[in-house]
């Protein structure tokens, strides 16, 4: 829930449950993302309806361009 302590995360099968606490309204925004997909969002109204019809959201593919990373071994230290 966007602006809020409210959130969860999926398991490997893309499953999740998300608990609405009594401070989260209706309008409030459900965001759900994923590294390579476009973000969804919905008010929290629309989400429990669209839930209601089907218990299956689809995300589509948004193929991104990551920066480069680059790692130096030699400057680490061991904890």
């Amino acid at each position: 829930i966007v602006n809020s302590p409210v959130g969860t995360i999926a398991d490997a099968q893309g499953q999740f449950t998300l608990y609405l606490t009594d401070g989260i309204g209706p309008t409030d925004t459900v965001r759900i993302s994923l590294i390579g997909y476009r973000t969804l969002s919905f008010a929290v109204a629309d989400f429990k309806t669209k839930l209601s019809e089907s218990p299956r959201l689809t995300m589509t593919e948004e193929p991104r361009q990551l920066a480069e990373v680059r790692i130096d071994a030699r400057n680490s230290k061991a904890m």
